[in-house]
């Protein structure tokens, strides 16, 4: 037997059943020993039915094989929490249980360690017109750094998007070095890279602080399903020039006056939860934290949404507003009155920026 799908087997009194020993098992496995022992019994009996032929990321006898070089690797992401496999929105076949994501995940994290080249991507956003913030601290470390645009469904063209306004955006810890963005559509039909991969020819090296249009700053995709999520993979993107690490300056007037309206109603009806989606766009369950470490680290967070020119074009504040009072419409939570929030954001960023 292989070393990497070895099973420890407990000596049993003769003439009695040998029983497989679970304790020790997953720190004799290398990632491949992983799936075959722990994790392909758990998708074949949930999603082969379908995707053993259909989106065939499960093709028997090869299920290893097939999985990890599905669409050219886009299961295996860095960071592997934001993989495909455990995020593929509206859905035909059965969910996986809590037990098995938490499984699949461990697997993730162990082939992605021990994969070359994981696949760089930015979490997910809907596939629907309105103003959207990827950030790019996981992939970075710096929580200001992002990809900001604007989404809107062209006329006369079904299923197709304009992403306009497309900006990269470098925090103060650090500069960026991008190769190779690329715009990935992920719905219940599959996952897929921009056709035309639009941004191909795409290097940018930015300084810390900068911000430039990503490509033309513009982008068309197409066929893009009703129901569906998009991300930002890269070939490359690393952190380049760090610098000092950020602080928030007023960290004591954000804790006083913003963080209650995000940790409530925010973080207790979507963004603290559950919700995938919500965390994986703004993780808020610090904001209920009493440690200083995390307050930080979600002052930052918040920051970073931020647009101290321009507060009101704040994606912190349009993401709460009304439309018809110039929120964007693709954020389902609305304040009916955010004029309070509105005022304590901008005083807190006044004072982050004297």
């Amino acid at each position: 037997m292989a070393a990497s799908t070895r099973i420890l087997i407990l000596l049993a009194p003769l003439g009695a059943s040998c029983t497989l020993e679970p304790a020790g098992l997953r720190e004799t496995l290398d990632a491949r020993g992983y799936f075959e022992a722990l994790v392909k019994p758990q998708l074949v009996a949930s999603c082969a039915a379908c995707h053993a032929t259909r989106e065939p990321f499960l093709q028997p006898g090869r299920e290893y094989e097939s999985i990890i070089e599905y669409k050219g690797g886009l299961f295996l992401t860095r960071p592997p929490e934001l993989s495909y496999l455990l995020h593929r929105g509206q859905h035909q076949g059965p969910p996986l249980t809590d037990e098995q994501a938490a499984e699949v995940l461990a697997w993730l994290r162990l082939q992605v360690r021990q994969d070359a080249r994981p696949v760089a991507v930015t979490p997910t956003v809907s596939a629907a017109p309105g103003e959207y913030f990827l950030s790019l601290k996981q992939l970075v470390g710096d929580p200001l750094a992002r990809i900001t645009f604007r989404s809107e469904a062209l006329p006369h063209s079904m299923g197709s998007l304009l992403l306009s306004d497309l900006k990269l955006v470098a925090g103060p810890e650090a500069g960026i070095q991008v190769k190779h963005p690329r715009f990935v559509i992920s719905s219940a039909a599959g996952v897929v890279s921009d056709p035309a991969d639009s941004l191909s020819n795409v290097e940018l090296n930015l300084e810390p602080r900068e911000a430039r249009p990503l490509g033309p700053g513009g982008v068309i995709l197409t066929n893009v399903p009703k129901i569906a999520s998009l991300a930002v993979a890269f070939a490359s993107i690393q952190r380049v020039q760090p610098q000092k690490m950020a602080t928030c300056k007023a960290l004591d007037l954000f804790g006083r006056t913003v963080r209650p309206t995000l940790a409530m109603p925010c973080a207790t009806t979507c963004h603290g939860g559950p919700n995938s989606v919500a965390t994986n766009a703004f993780n808020m369950r610090a904001a209920t934290s009493t440690d200083a470490a995390e307050q930080m680290r979600f002052c930052l967070d918040a920051l970073a949404r931020t647009n101290p020119e321009y507060i009101e074009q704040s994606a912190l504040l349009r993401q709460v507003t009304p439309p018809a009072q110039g929120g964007t419409p693709n954020h389902p939570y609305k304040l009916s009155d955010p004029g309070p929030f509105r005022q304590a954001v901008a005083a807190w960023v006044a004072a982050e920026t004297k």
